[in-house]
């Protein structure tokens, strides 16, 4: 009878604590809701040089230009800014686009309707570093005469960024192309190729090349510039005239007197 009773007791007890922790985890719960947002924030992990189109969608159908976005608190000229855009795709929704991120374009995006008085929150964007890649660019021939020309080609795969103009240097000093007659460059999205070509070397021209962008760095072997080779001098053959005299066997000679 007394052992009964303790497993009454038992049991009993076990199912008070058992109600206890189900309230206090009820409570505990319904108390977590109410401290949390109602909504969860846009955030996106990007790294440097990637692009990111977002949707805003609202009751007000406004022209694009009556949308202003704000960046940390400072609002946005898109006039200076032309990697950020807003087109309208319907009534109430438009599309916006920012593109080619730099590590400063971190923070949060808010964006606002004229004669609506609070922003509302767009995204808020880790930009990363884009990690440099560093190449070696072969070449067939690396020594060259005066005025002769020499074309680089460097091909980018999918990893890597073409949407900037590539800057060349040759030993570490930048060359200034846009100046010079005497180079020309290109760009081919389509293939993902760049070429770089110099017109009529000059003995100045020797050095090593390196390309440049915001994540790949390509480099060339030694390039020589050498003086344009001539072939042996050629000496005229010199022609000696010579006298010839016309003896006559048949005639008499003459007696001295």
């Amino acid at each position: 009878m007394l052992l009964l009773k303790k497993l009454l007791i038992k049991k009993i007890f076990h199912v008070s604590l058992r109600n206890n922790l189900f309230i206090f985890l009820k409570r505990f719960f319904f108390s977590y809701l109410l401290v949390q947002p109602t909504s969860i924030e846009n955030t996106q992990y990007v790294r440097e040089g990637d692009s990111v189109k977002l949707k805003v969608i609202s009751t007000l159908d406004v022209k694009p230009n009556q949308i202003h976005l704000i960046h940390d608190g400072t609002p946005i000229d898109l006039k200076r800014r032309s990697s950020i855009a807003i087109d309208r795709v319907s009534p109430g929704t438009y599309d916006v686009q920012l593109r080619n991120l730099r590590i400063q374009d971190s923070g949060r995006y808010e964006y606002e309707i004229e004669d609506t008085p609070t922003p509302k929150h767009l995204v808020t964007l880790y930009v990363e570093p884009r990690q440099i890649k560093e190449k070696f660019l072969n070449l067939p021939q690396t020594t060259f005469n005066v005025g002769e020309s020499i074309l680089f080609k460097v091909d980018f795969d999918e990893t890597e960024q073409l949407k900037e103009i590539p800057k060349w240097y040759k030993n570490e000093m930048l060359i200034p192309i846009e100046k010079s007659p005497r180079h020309k460059q290109t760009i081919d999205h389509i293939n993902r190729t760049h070429t770089f070509e110099i017109y009529n070397l000059q003995i100045e021209d020797t050095g090593v090349y390196q390309m440049h962008t915001s994540n790949l760095i390509v480099k060339t072997p030694e390039i020589k510039i050498i003086p344009k080779t001539t072939g042996p001098e050629v000496i005229p053959e010199e022609i000696t005239r010579k006298s010839s005299v016309t003896i006559d066997m048949n005639k008499p000679k003459e007696q001295p007197l």
